[in-house]
């Protein structure tokens, strides 16, 4: 975020702010909702090209009248607004380390129409594992050989006649991650260029056939 951005949204708070106190305008969920996004998006953390964490447990403090307003959509507010912040880091391509939890509490300190959102991650520290994204879906590597080909006994099935039935495979021994061709027929390909055995060191994207491949590292699945 740049300077002007940091400028903007201090004054959108100072303003909205002040209108609140002043007309004691009733908070609006579509209000709530806004400051949600707000807190993901200014407590992102980038761990690599393809994962960008955000925090998962989320607060927002708002005043006992609104509070009690509020209380009659129960808990079906908090869920709507889980459901449309998955929405919402999908599409911005964030990723939330474990469950996601909306609060929405009372305050005394607050006035009508305020409102205040803190947010936290609710795990410890997170665990990154290999990943290959194939033709639309994700493949947790398991520790050890995965095989990739056109062969429905492989570990990872392509559907595309110009991989080989047993084409390449990812070794991972819990530190290293090995790209290998298995003599496949039209090879194994890294900008361009076919490969035998690859260390892969960081987020890659490798071709084999016509299907293109992308390795990175992402939080191990919660529960």
């Amino acid at each position: 975020m740049g300077l002007l951005d940091n400028v903007e949204r201090g004054l959108e708070r100072a303003v909205n702010g002040a209108f609140a106190k002043t007309f004691r305008s009733r908070l609006q969920p579509l209000e709530i909702f806004s400051a949600l996004k707000g807190e993901l998006d200014s407590n992102t953390r980038i761990l690599s090209r393809d994962t960008i964490l955000v925090p998962n447990a989320l607060r927002v403090r708002i005043s006992q009248a609104d509070f009690d307003r509020l209380r009659a959509q129960g808990s079906s507010l908090a869920n709507q607004f889980v459901a449309d912040l998955h929405t919402y880091a999908h599409q911005q391509g964030y990723q939330f380390p474990g469950p996601l939890t909306v609060a929405i509490v009372p305050d005394d300190s607050q006035s009508v129409g305020m409102l205040d959102v803190t947010s936290s991650t609710t795990v410890g520290d997170v665990t990154l594992v290999p990943v290959l994204e194939v033709q639309g879906q994700s493949y947790p590597l398991r520790h050890g050989v995965t095989t990739i080909g056109r062969s429905h006994e492989c570990d990872v099935t392509v559907n595309d006649s110009a991989v080989s039935k047993q084409h390449a495979s990812v070794t991972w021994d819990g530190t290293t991650v090995v790209l290998r061709d298995l003599g496949s027929t039209n090879g194994t390909k890294v900008d361009g260029q076919r490969i035998t055995t690859l260390e892969l060191a960081g987020p890659l994207d490798f071709v084999v056939g016509s299907t293109l491949i992308s390795y990175h590292r992402a939080p191990k699945a919660v529960g």
